[in-house]
């Protein structure tokens, strides 16, 4: 079995520029300097995992995807039209917002019923 190398920095910067993400809006979001950014841009391997989570917030993907080319989407991104490209980022976005609007429905619906428990023991009380 060949194994594939994955370049974790270069897989960034493609991500960066098909998302349309500068260097200098991705450093105030790291909380870092541009040239920080671009040290990350030469990184073979990113270990600090709460950079790695960072990373991947701002680019909308998994930490999976950007550790393994997300089944070498992130290795194909210079060769892969950059529309077929912003569709998948853009499908993970909203699969993340529909996760969020859900769990804030399971709250509103928690909050509801803890409503109509106190309502109801006011009425059999």
């Amino acid at each position: 079995m060949e194994s594939v190398f994955v370049h974790v920095g270069s897989n960034v910067r493609k991500m960066m520029k098909a998302k349309g993400i500068t260097v200098s809006s991705a450093a105030r979001y790291l909380e870092m300097s541009p040239s920080g950014v671009y040290d990350i841009f030469k990184r073979k391997q990113i270990i600090d995992e709460y950079l790695l989570g960072r990373i991947a917030q701002l680019l909308s993907v998994s930490e999976a995807a950007l550790l393994s080319g997300s089944g070498r989407q992130a290795e194909s991104a210079g060769e892969r039209d950059s529309n077929e490209l912003q569709a998948s980022f853009d499908y993970e976005r909203i699969v993340l917002d529909l996760r969020k609007e859900v769990e804030f429905l399971r709250q509103q619906i928690i909050q509801k019923d803890v409503l109509l428990d106190r309502l109801l023991r006011k009425l059999v009380d």
